[in-house]
């Protein structure tokens, strides 16, 4: 993991930022049909699946990175800060 200061450094000289908010990131990807039975709980008002990807999965922080990953496709620069912010997203600040 780089440190900030690494970070920044590589964005020096550079005039166009942006922010990509993934609070809410798990959300935006959907569940399959076949795995839906996996997310499922039940209340006192019924079986209830999920239709996206909730928090919590085992898998779902690979999930999301793969997906992201994925989306950036080889940006150096949004790849770094892609790995700062899932990092600050794990353990709640930067190291």
């Amino acid at each position: 993991m780089p440190k900030p200061e690494q970070i920044f450094s590589k964005l020096k000289g550079d005039q166009y930022f942006s922010t990509l908010d993934v609070t809410k990131g798990y959300w935006q990807i959907p569940m399959t049909d076949e795995d839906k039975e996996y997310v499922a709980f039940v209340t006192h008002k019924g079986l209830h699946q999920f239709k996206v990807m909730p928090f919590g999965l085992v898998n779902a922080p690979a999930t999301f990175n793969r997906l992201m990953r994925k989306l950036l496709n080889k940006n150096e620069k949004l790849e770094i800060m892609l790995m700062m912010c899932l990092h600050i997203q794990q353990i709640g600040k930067v190291t």
